[in-house]
């Protein structure tokens, strides 16, 4: 029995976790994913914190450390939610 075959996605958040910037179309070419826009949403809805930068040279993903701000943010709609 061999190891688990990762999947696109997966491979996709071990890169970003690397410390590596993919641009949109080396996220597509690199790991065959056809909507990295997508891919990357999902990424964030499992919790991930990817950051979407724009430059002249186009759109790139990185992972970053959460502002205070967004983690503020966060317990605030748990807060909510409890009380609803």
């Amino acid at each position: 029995m061999g190891r688990r075959r990762m999947t696109n996605e997966e491979k996709l958040l071990s890169a970003l976790n690397r410390g590596d910037r993919l641009f949109w179309n080396e996220v597509r070419t690199k790991f065959g994913i056809t909507s990295p826009a997508t891919a990357v949403n999902n990424l964030r809805a499992e919790g991930n914190c990817i950051y979407r930068n724009k430059v002249k040279a186009g759109t790139y993903y990185k992972v970053g450390k959460p502002s205070k701000a967004i983690i503020a943010a966060g317990f605030a709609a748990l807060e909510n939610a409890a009380q609803a």
